[in-house]
């Protein structure tokens, strides 16, 4: 029995430093995923905000043309900071031509302080909405 318990010893501080390596890598790679996870879960939201805040703007009959802009760009950055996760620094940019409208979210995701910048395109969506949102906007 004594020869049994000498064989056996070594194998269990043999499983100790193994495990001293696999569990920080299994560590690492749940909290990779998982930030990988909320960063495309913020893009794919802030695309989605996008595209809701501009046709909600575009429906709006009541407003004057140059109150739509800045309704626009109002909208979008509070959706944004209400819908995102782990995001500071939300800035919201439109630009705005005769056949097109742009978009741009820009953010830093506060783990490992990852620049977020998503950008939407609208063009030739609903086009008599569109002109008039960028009545007076010439180019393209």
């Amino acid at each position: 029995s004594r020869r049994r318990a000498f064989f056996f010893a070594p194998l269990k501080a043999s499983m100790t430093v193994e495990a001293s390596f696999i569990v920080p890598i299994c560590f690492l790679v749940i909290m990779i995923t998982c930030y990988l996870g909320i960063f495309q879960y913020n893009q794919s939201v802030l695309k989605m905000t996008g595209y809701e805040c501009v046709l909600r703007t575009m429906e709006e009959r009541e407003l004057q043309e140059n109150l739509l802009r800045d309704n626009l760009v109002h909208r979008a950055k509070e959706f944004g900071e209400a819908r995102t996760l782990g995001v500071k620094n939300l800035n919201v940019s439109v630009k705005m031509t005769a056949t097109k409208i742009s978009l741009t979210y820009s953010c830093v995701q506060t783990v490992l302080e990852s620049p977020i910048e998503v950008t939407v395109n609208y063009s030739r969506v609903y086009p008599e909405l569109t002109l008039r949102l960028a009545k007076g906007f010439v180019g393209e």
